[in-house]
């Protein structure tokens, strides 16, 4: 299998430049592909990200360079896996990216002329044949073939997205302060705004997506992602559904992290042909929070169950409220924090409580449903320093609070800290199979 270095792998993911995807346990690199930035230089001369990755990620950052093209090459699964559709699917995710991130800029990839597979691959991915003279015109220049002596063919990206017709309808919901608020389907394009605007506001940076996991879904599971946009076309609310096989028996429930995959874009977890649908994550903008948007979108939930004909619609629901009530009572136990009610009879928690007027059942508590770890003294000592920095609190010799859900604990071993929190499955309405549950 290619050897690529550690450093320069992640160099290249942190700058949304690589797609790579890793085993379930042992976290063993399974492949990856990444895209090289060409660039031009003062001197009108060309040079690529490969030569010297770290080097031209700061020059593009600085203005010193100019992007010509992104080249998608190094696409490398290992051969246990190959055959599987692996190495595609990560090119065109890769693509999709770039294309998104550098709007305009000529995505290609080079392909020897007797590498059948792989020409056919390129074709049936909607990649276009150009030929060198056209790639020079769009980019100034460029000329790949110089100095080569493989006869080659060069495969130019084009978008294609694929979408369930009986759901590409645009929908609306009539709110009385709002207005007529379209709810729509994620595109690659609306999922970078819904990351910058919603996804990175709504979660701590140990648990928000990155913007390669949120276009990821869109490609993946197109009808599962929905957001709500205002007249104003202001995105401001969204949720993020998988699609998966569920027998219906309780016990056999896996955790969020395992529902979501490693990468989190549904691509090694998702089914097509599955039997249930599964509310992943919502967002709703902080100044939007009391609108029920959280309420409508789980509606629209459920009619797209309804569409897809599934058996179940369940999810890992998070009680977002159980940080802060740490805070104030101190260390507490996650079982007896979710029975809790209020004089009413309600939950305590107020999503668990919206969600229990919605008709959801509580299922089982979904023990570990995230974890992180892997994080180092620096990188745990710069969250704690950065992210809500009151709310930090070491309660036993390995373990702080931080003002979430789940907590952190420290391996004095490795001195590395790692991330635990629980959620709840429930099952909400929407299919015949949800009478059978008990509340």
């Amino acid at each position: 299998m290619y050897q690529l270095k550690p450093a320069i792998l992640k160099a290249y993911l942190n700058n949304g430049l690589a797609c790579a995807v890793t085993g379930d346990t042992d976290e063993h690199l399974i492949g990856f592909v990444k895209a090289d930035p060409v660039v031009m230089k003062n001197d009108g001369s060309f040079t690529s990200a490969s030569d010297d990755p770290e080097g031209i990620f700061q020059q593009i950052v600085d203005g010193e360079v100019a992007i010509a093209a992104f080249e998608v090459g190094s696409r490398v699964v290992a051969p246990q896996y190959q055959n599987k559709g692996i190495g595609t699917k990560l090119k065109q995710m890769i693509a999709e990216s770039v294309s998104l991130q550098y709007p305009g800029i000529p995505i290609f990839s080079v392909v020897a002329a007797d590498n059948g597979p792989s020409i056919k691959s390129n074709q049936s991915a909607g990649w276009v044949e150009i030929s060198e003279d056209k790639l020079k015109q769009e980019t100034g220049g460029l000329g790949i073939f110089d100095d080569w002596t493989q006869p080659s063919i060069i495969f130019k990206y084009t978008p294609q997205i694929s979408v369930d017709k009986n759901l590409m309808k645009e929908h609306s919901i009539s709110h009385e302060k709002l207005g007529t608020c379209a709810v729509k389907l994620w595109t690659p394009e609306s999922a970078l705004i819904i990351h910058q605007t919603l996804e990175i506001h709504n979660w701590a940076p140990w648990l928000a997506a990155s913007k390669t996991s949120l276009i990821g879904r869109s490609l993946i599971f197109p009808e599962g992602q929905l957001f709500i946009e205002l007249p104003s076309g202001v995105i401001v609310a969204s949720v993020s559904t998988n699609r998966i096989h569920w027998d219906g028996q309780v016990d056999h429930l896996p955790n969020w992290d395992t529902v979501a995959g490693e990468p989190t874009t549904y691509e090694n977890t998702y089914k097509s042909d599955g039997n249930t649908l599964t509310l992943m994550s919502m967002n709703v903008h902080p100044s939007y929070q009391k609108f029920g948007l959280a309420t409508a979108l789980v509606h629209q939930t459920q009619e797209i169950g309804k569409t897809l004909g599934v058996e179940y619609i369940v999810g890992s629901f998070r009680p977002n409220e159980f940080g802060m009530f740490k805070a104030i009572h101190g260390p507490s136990d996650f079982g007896e924090y979710i029975k809790m009610t209020r004089e009413d009879g309600t939950p305590r928690d107020a999503w668990i409580r919206s969600l229990k007027r919605s008709g959801m059942k509580q299922l089982k508590i979904d023990e570990q449903a995230m974890t992180v770890s892997g994080v180092t003294p620096e990188e745990f000592a710069e969250l704690q320093a950065n992210y809500h920095a009151k709310m930090w609190k070491q309660v036993a010799d390995s373990t702080w609070e931080c003002g979430e859900v789940g907590q952190w604990s420290i391996d004095r071993t490795t001195n590395l800290a790692t991330y635990k929190e629980s959620n709840v499955w429930g099952i909400i309405p929407g299919t015949l199979s949800y009478q059978k549950f008990n509340n």
